[in-house]
């Protein structure tokens, strides 16, 4: 019985993405600031068996407090591919970068997270 507990508890907490909505991968290199107050983002995705794309959106918090950026990525089906840029950021701040990759399924809405990257604005 203790057994079984610790295995309904382990899939309980177990991170969502392990359940299959997909992925979402930035490219080597990215997130990345090659330009005064813009961040960049580029990379791929696979969607699961069963799950629809509602879009990609990227979003730079910046490390300090304050406003940071959001933006719609541009998406590329047949690649599986995605592109976007936030500018109007603050140059030589620091922000927190990811991108998050929203699937449905059955009318329910899932979230799938690149990891945090710490960008210092050019």
């Amino acid at each position: 019985m203790k057994c079984l507990a610790l295995i309904l508890l382990a899939a309980a907490l177990a991170p969502t993405s392990a359940f299959g909505q997909g992925t979402i991968t930035s490219d080597a290199g990215y997130p990345k600031s090659d330009v005064v107050g813009k961040v960049f983002d580029s990379g791929s995705y696979t969607i699961d068996p069963g799950y629809t794309i509602v879009g990609i959106g990227m979003y730079a918090r910046p490390v300090a407090g304050g406003s940071g950026g959001t933006a719609v990525a541009t998406v590329v089906p047949a690649n599986k591919s995605y592109t976007s840029a936030i500018d109007g950021l603050t140059s030589k701040a620091k922000y927190n970068v990811f991108s998050l990759l929203t699937v449905t399924k059955g009318g329910i809405e899932y979230h799938v997270f690149t990891p945090d990257v710490l960008v210092t604005i050019k």
